[in-house]
């Protein structure tokens, strides 16, 4: 099965998606990403530890006590420089020290093009929210949470308060310094 992990800032494109895709087992995040978020604040220093662990090493954890061995993801180089170098030291596979789960990277090496590419090429459903970025450079169309402190000077509240305007008056009524970035 897919799984996915779920810190309850899905786009509804997102919700759109799991709820036609086959064979997705659900997990929750230890603490969902609003609650986070308002208890380290905006730029906090603690924020990004803090979600690492509540929506990405907490739920692993109980994947791999589940009897599950490791995990494939969509995850491209050239989204960063610092995932290119991790993959050129490490490989496309590789174990990870810290729980010994495994993990494949299939796409690495694509190109934004090669994903759009190959989508077409063979009529593949995809993420609508893709819709509502294409005025947005290509290494910041990425589908993830609608909330977070990633790109946060840089006009991601901009683009959510535009494009999801009940998304981000939500959040802005939970954490009202999220106002100050628009």
């Amino acid at each position: 099965p897919a799984i996915y992990i779920d810190a309850s800032c899905a786009y509804p494109e997102s919700e759109a998606m799991l709820a036609v895709t086959p064979n997705v087992l659900r997990v929750a995040a230890d603490e969902p990403l609003l609650v986070t978020l308002a208890r380290c604040g905006l730029g906090g220093e603690e924020f990004g530890e803090a979600t690492m662990e509540s929506v990405v090493y907490g739920p692993v954890r109980r994947i791999a006590a589940a009897g599950y061995d490791g995990v494939a993801y969509g995850l491209r180089a050239e989204e960063s420089r610092e995932r290119l170098l991790h993959t050129r030291s490490r490989g496309a596979i590789f174990q990870y020290r810290r729980d010994g789960l495994w993990a494949c990277q299939p796409i690495w090496d694509w190109r934004y093009d090669d994903v759009w590419a190959y989508i077409v090429a063979h009529d593949l459903p995809y993420c609508k929210a893709y819709d509502r970025m294409w005025d947005l450079p290509v290494e910041d169309q990425r589908i993830s949470f609608w909330a977070g402190d990633t790109k946060l000077r840089w006009g991601r509240y901009v683009w959510l308060k535009r494009n999801y305007p009940d998304l981000f008056n939500a959040l802005a009524e939970r954490i009202p310094e999220a106002r100050a970035y628009v």
